[in-house]
């Protein structure tokens, strides 16, 4: 059985909570709903998939449920209200995984919970895997050394280029969306120009290491690998 989320809300406006339970219903996440008094002692006994931590304002209490959880490495999206990019950078910084100022858009807050959620459910999925993994035939990626060959050939790609390109390994050729691999690089605000860039050069890399182009734009969607065996 999934994990479910752990909702935690504090001093949250009732339109904005109401919207985000809107959202997690349209996403389908099983969630509980956590009182911030009894975030610390429920970690001591269980962690969840991920969480959302839904506040109204910054406030002491939202700044020490939102660093007992990164001490607990849970995946989490904090919700508030009059974000500035101050704060934000500040969550960012203390272990938040993504950061959205309220009110926002249903359709704002189901892409940023599908992109928390879908990270942290290929997990099981990953660690079921053999060490190796090849794409294309050429490209070889080792999970557990955090290589990659392409032939006899080392390629040397950043943390965020490698974890692109495992996103992509592990979807077996199907689509990822842009979101789902901001979040595969730890950084679910990722701008598009900026994930562009990583992809330019994890082609250019593979490319110069004799591998074939095997990365496909999906305009507007995403990005796919092209056969996988």
């Amino acid at each position: 059985m999934t994990r479910p989320a752990w909702l935690i809300p504090l001093e949250a406006a009732p339109a904005a909570f109401k919207t985000t339970l809107g959202a997690l219903k349209d996403c389908s996440i099983p969630y509980i709903i956590v009182g911030p008094e009894l975030v610390r002692e429920q970690l001591d006994q269980d962690t969840p998939l991920a969480s959302i931590v839904h506040g109204g304002a910054i406030t002491p209490q939202l700044i020490d449920v939102q660093r007992w959880l990164a001490e607990f490495h849970v995946p989490t999206l904090v919700l508030v209200e009059a974000l500035t990019d101050h704060y934000e950078a500040s969550l960012l910084d203390r272990g938040a995984r993504d950061v959205v100022g309220i009110p926002a858009s249903t359709r704002k807050l189901r892409s940023r919970l599908d992109a928390l959620v879908r990270s942290e459910r290929i997990e099981p999925v990953r660690s079921s895997l053999p060490d190796l993994i090849s794409v294309a035939g050429t490209i070889d990626i080792h999970l557990r050394q955090r290589t990659v060959d392409v032939g006899t050939r080392r390629v040397s790609l950043t943390k965020s280029e490698f974890q692109i390109l495992l996103a992509l390994a592990l979807s077996q050729g199907d689509v990822v969306p842009r979101s789902e691999l901001s979040v595969a690089t730890g950084k679910a605000n990722l701008s598009n120009r900026a994930l562009e860039s990583h992809i330019s050069r994890t082609r250019m890399k593979l490319r110069a290491a004799g591998a074939p182009d095997c990365i496909d734009s999906v305009r507007s969607i995403g990005y796919r690998l092209q056969a996988i065996q």
